[in-house]
């Protein structure tokens, strides 16, 4: 058997060397090819071959067949292509979404790879952003641009919409289950008035300090809201009394700013009319039935010191006449004068309370003070001298003073002396130790010599006051019987 094939590449058995040829060949030159095919590959035992046809010539080889998802193409010399048909390839054999609420486009600019898109990037991508573009819709509420003039709609959808509580809008009576988009325009309208006339109203938000300065809200304040005025004050010059009311006019009102802002309601207690007149009322003597004449008004029935005297007489300027006695009152007052406080005009009752003296303003001699009787004996109430090596007298401590002494002591020159006054000093010893007392350098004539003063020998003595700096001193037996 021979072969014949044009550019079929061949062996020659001996040489075996390749060889073209477009005449027959030789079968056994055929079959030491594939031999020589077979002993070479068999020394590629990892190599696999794709053929489109089982051979068992052919090691390893992996047939090639069509399924529903790939179809093979051996059209090409030196090719196999696997094609997949249109539609074959389903979701499970699509790479897994990353992640929930993900759609597959392209978001980068220009042709390219699929790409997941989120939902964020999704609504920019298309203009769909909440609070950007969908609000948009809002407008055709107010102009219907969108609606024909011929068009309806229908009862059922508006009664969804109010939750079947209705077959009507406001001032639209149903005509044959339709509403023409005019009428339903007119209702959107009327009910826009409506809510504007909510807003109007006056809402009580509470209660407002006017003397912290500002009014209340602190700029928040909308229109309408209304507040009860706890504390007066004044805030932008304009006055506010307890219980006074203030109104926001605009919403936000300003926390300074009385004008286009507030309003105040004055809800303070006043005199609702004058003698039958209300507003801004001017008196006549007519308003005024117990006013008989213009020069000497008369109120019949006052009785003023006397049960005859039914007259008040203005005598002049400040001064009234009664039962015949001039009495000047204008800028007339009381005033206290030594040892006295209180007193003032006349404009109200006044009292006077002496100033009175206490003991130690007494024996200091303080002036302008009142001495009263209980204070003769308080203000004599013996005071203790400090012992010390020369011990101090104060003449403005004490009239008469008490002293005990522990050793030999000298009885010191006295401070703040007040001329043709005394002072005593009952002297005694702590204990049987008899002890001396001399006399500093401002005593003056015979000095007493004291020096047997004991718990039990004890001396009064006596210091009249000549001048500031001049004292005389005398003693006599104190000790008890």
């Amino acid at each position: 058997m021979t072969y014949a094939k044009d550019g079929l590449a061949g062996f020659d058995n001996a040489k075996r060397t390749p060889f073209r040829s477009s005449t027959s060949i030789p079968e056994s030159d055929v079959q030491n090819a594939v031999e020589h095919v077979r002993a070479s590959l068999a020394g590629t035992a990892a190599a696999q071959f794709i053929v489109a046809d089982a051979d068992a010539n052919v090691p390893n080889a992996r047939e090639a067949t069509d399924t529903a998802t790939v179809a093979w193409d051996f059209a090409t010399a030196g090719q196999a292509k696997a094609n997949v048909p249109d539609s074959a390839i389903t979701y499970a054999k699509i790479q897994n979404v990353s992640a929930t609420a993900r759609v597959l486009g392209r978001n980068t600019a220009g042709a390219g790879v699929v790409e997941e898109i989120d939902e964020a990037t999704f609504k920019a991508l298309f203009n769909l952003e909440i609070g950007t573009d969908v609000q948009a819709y809002a407008a055709n509420l107010d102009s219907w641009s969108l609606v024909v003039p011929s068009d309806y709609v229908t009862f059922s959808t508006l009664a969804s919409t109010a939750n079947g509580e209705g077959a009507s809008l406001v001032g639209i009576e149903d005509a044959g289950g339709l509403f023409t988009a005019t009428q339903v325009e007119a209702a959107l309208a009327e009910l826009r008035t409506m809510v504007n006339a909510l807003d109007a109203a006056v809402v009580l938000a509470g209660d407002w300090d006017a003397s912290t300065g500002s009014f209340p809200g602190g700029g928040t304040a909308q229109r309408g809201y209304s507040y009860i005025v706890t504390t007066g004050g004044t805030v932008d010059g304009v006055s506010f009394s307890q219980d006074d009311r203030i109104v926001a006019l605009v919403d936000n009102a300003s926390p300074s700013t009385y004008a286009a802002n507030w309003l105040k309601l004055d809800y303070t207690d006043q005199v609702l009319s004058v003698a039958g007149k209300t507003g801004a009322v001017t008196l006549v003597q007519a308003d005024i039935g117990a006013l008989t004449t213009a020069d000497s008004p008369q109120f019949a029935g006052v009785n003023i010191g006397h049960a005859s005297d039914t007259t008040i007489g203005r005598v002049s300027a400040g001064v009234v006449g009664v039962e015949g006695q001039a009495l000047a009152f204008q800028g007339i007052s009381l005033s206290a004068s030594t040892g006295l406080t209180g007193g003032g005009d006349l404009s109200a009752n006044r009292s006077f309370a002496i100033d009175k003296a206490t003991a130690a303003n007494v024996r200091a001699a303080v002036a302008d003070k009142v001495l009263t009787s209980d204070l003769v004996e308080s203000a004599a109430t013996p005071v203790a001298l400090s012992d010390a090596a020369t011990v101090a007298i104060d003449w403005d401590g004490g009239i008469n003073f008490t002293l005990t002494v522990t050793a030999n002591r000298v009885l010191g020159n006295p401070t703040n002396g007040q001329p043709g006054t005394w002072r005593t000093v009952y002297v005694q010893g702590d204990d049987g130790t008899a002890r001396t007392i001399t006399f500093d350098t401002q005593y003056g004539g015979d000095v007493p010599s004291l020096t047997d003063i004991d718990s039990t020998k004890k001396y009064l003595i006596s210091i009249y006051c000549v001048t500031a700096t001049h004292f005389l001193a005398t003693a006599m037996n104190g000790s008890a019987p």
